[in-house]
C-alpha cells in the first residue's frame, strides 16, 4: 500500500516497552519505532520544456543496511544469533511512499519498521532483555 506523506504518526507503546526504550534506545521515543529508508526508484526526466519526457527508473542500491537496529541489537542484545535476528525481522513492517516532485517527477521510497512494543517483546521471549 502507498502513500503521498511518510507516516510521522507516533505508534503506542506499553508502559515496560516505553521504559526500555528511555533506557536503551532515547532515539525510538518520539514515534514508538525504530525505521529504515530506502529509495527504490521513481519517475525523472521531466521539466519544463515541451519536449522533455518523464521516465520511470528503479534503484539498484536495494535496502543496505539498517544500521539503527543494529547499533541498538549489538548494546542490548549481544548474545543474539543471527537465527534470532532473522526471526525479529519477521515482526516488522513495510510500507512505500512516494514523494512528487515538479513537472511530473517523483522518487518512491520503501520504509522498514519494528515497534518498541515488537522488539521489547521478542527479547523478553527470548530472554535477551538487558537487565537493569
Amino acid at each position: 500500500m502507498g502513500w503521498q506523506e511518510k507516516d510521522r504518526k507516533p505508534t503506542t507503546m506499553r508502559p515496560e516497552a516505553r521504559v526500555f526504550a528511555e533506557r536503551h534506545m532515547p532515539e525510538a521515543l518520539e514515534l514508538g519505532r525504530i525505521e529504515h529508508e530506502w529509495e527504490t526508484g521513481g519517475v525523472h526526466g521531466g521539466s519544463y520544456h515541451e519536449d522533455s519526457e518523464n521516465r520511470r527508473y528503479t534503484s539498484e542500491e536495494g535496502e543496505g543496511d539498517w544500521t539503527a537496529i543494529d547499533a541498538v541489537l549489538e548494546k542490548v542484545a549481544p548474545r543474539l544469533t543471527f537465527l534470532q535476528y532473522k526471526k525479529l525481522l519477521g515482526r516488522t513492517t513495510t510500507d512505500e511512499y512516494t514523494v512528487n516532485e515538479y513537472y511530473g517527477n517523483s522518487t518512491d521510497y520503501m520504509v522498514r519498521r519494528l515497534s518498541v512494543d515488537e522488539l521489547y517483546d521478542f527479547l523478553v521471549e527470548n530472554e535477551l532483555l538487558p537487565e537493569g
